[in-house]
Order: C-alpha cells, then sequence, then structure tokens
C-alpha cells in the first residue's frame, strides 16, 4: 500500500495554525524490549516546527517525539498516518494540512 512515506519522509504543514511537521518513517532501532512485547512493530519519528520571520525565515523547534504503530508504516493509510500526526502534535483531528514529500 503506497502512503506519504514511501520516500521516507514528508513535511505537513498546518497553515492556519502556523506549524510544520516534519516526520520520518523509523529505522527499527527505537522499539524497546516493552514496545515489542506490546505489540509495536513500527514508528514515525516527527518534530513540529514554528516558522518565524526577524530577518530572515528561522525555524523555531516546537516539539516532537514518536508515534507507534502496531501495524507496518507500509500497511497504513495516509489518513490513519496523518490523524496519529495530528494527535501527537497536538492538533484537532479537522486542522486541514498540506503534504510534502521530500
Amino acid at each position: 500500500m503506497a502512503n506519504i512515506f514511501d520516500k521516507g519522509e514528508a513535511l505537513l504543514v498546518f497553515s492556519e495554525k502556523g506549524l510544520i511537521v516534519h516526520a520520518q518513517s523509523g529505522t527499527g532501532d527505537n522499539l524497546l524490549r516493552e514496545d515489542l512485547k506490546a505489540g509495536y512493530v513500527d514508528y514515525i519519528d516527527w518534530t513540529s516546527y514554528r516558522p518565524t520571520i526577524v530577518f530572515d525565515i528561522e525555524l523555531e523547534e516546537v516539539d516532537g517525539g514518536m508515534a507507534m504503530f502496531k501495524k507496518y508504516i507500509s500497511d497504513l493509510t495516509d489518513e490513519t498516518l496523518i490523524s496519529a500526526l495530528k494527535q501527537e502534535a497536538g492538533l484537532s483531528p479537522d486542522a486541514a494540512y498540506t503534504v510534502i514529500n521530500a
């Protein structure tokens, strides 16, 4: 199944919220034994940024983390992945976004 992480990473721009989320597929080395025992098999590393303009555009890191899944990223739909990233970043489920594949 094709999804936004086919190239390994993506940017999600939430222009109404002034937020950019960079997300990339995990390599597998961040899953702990207890994560594996709980059934997690894959994850996405993500970081959110807020652009600011002073003399130039700068990106201020706001938050970040790891969204874990009990299915492989390649088996998940864009809707599921984006919903998880919205929840992780503290955005409402109906927050409008644009995806930019890297």
